[in-house]
């Protein structure tokens, strides 16, 4: 089994045996609120979970979407004071359960597998947030797209949703992504058909 699979598994024996129970929300169910304190490290059984918060400006800010499997809360409940940094909202239907600090390491004291398969799905995370430090550091657009397609291109080739969810992705305007790949499309590093990208150098 993959570490997704051991963590899922590990945690339906523990819903199966009554020591957790799983937790369900409705669209735009507010989770927890921002600047609420984290008292456990949450698992997402089903579903999608939106962690947002208000701009200065009044618009509303996705920090991160979250899906099946995918934990949040896992960083803040080590920290002292650790709290939520927005809204933590249901996106349609969504089952979780809630895992108190203790009981997560006594499963990684007494359960090697369950150990090594959070420890991996940990080091993934942290992995992807410094590839998305990295990216953001390129001020230039140009250097920043390059940097995104070379590192999440899957043999030479990547298939985007949209212009603009790339845009949102790498933190630029969409016109200025949209031009950036027509320059790269035209100096040959790139072949564009609708969402599919492959790159060429």
């Amino acid at each position: 089994m993959n570490y997704n699979e051991v963590i899922f598994a590990t945690f339906q024996k523990l819903i199966k045996d009554k020591e957790i129970t799983p937790l369900f929300y409705k669209n735009k169910d507010i989770i927890f609120n921002e600047g609420s304190l984290c008292k456990d490290i949450c698992y997402i059984l089903d579903g999608e979970v939106e962690i947002n918060t208000l701009s200065y400006s009044g618009s509303i800010e996705v920090i991160s979407l979250l899906v099946k499997h995918n934990f949040f809360g896992e960083f803040l409940i080590f920290q002292e004071n650790g709290k939520y940094l927005g809204d933590v909202i249901a996106k349609g239907n969504v089952a979780l359960i809630k895992i108190s600090k203790e009981m997560m390491l006594d499963l990684m004291h007494k359960n090697k597998e369950f150990l090594e398969a959070y420890i991996s799905f940990i080091s993934k995370e942290t992995y992807e947030i410094k590839q998305q430090v990295k990216l953001l550091s390129h001020k230039n657009a140009l250097n920043r797209v390059i940097y995104y397609l070379e590192n999440y291109a899957t043999n030479s080739t990547c298939i985007l949703e949209s212009v603009a969810s790339l845009a949102k992705e790498i933190n630029l305007p969409r016109e200025t992504v949209s031009r950036t790949l027509t320059r790269l499309e035209n100096e040959g590093f790139l072949y564009k058909n609708k969402n599919l990208i492959k790159l060429l150098k």
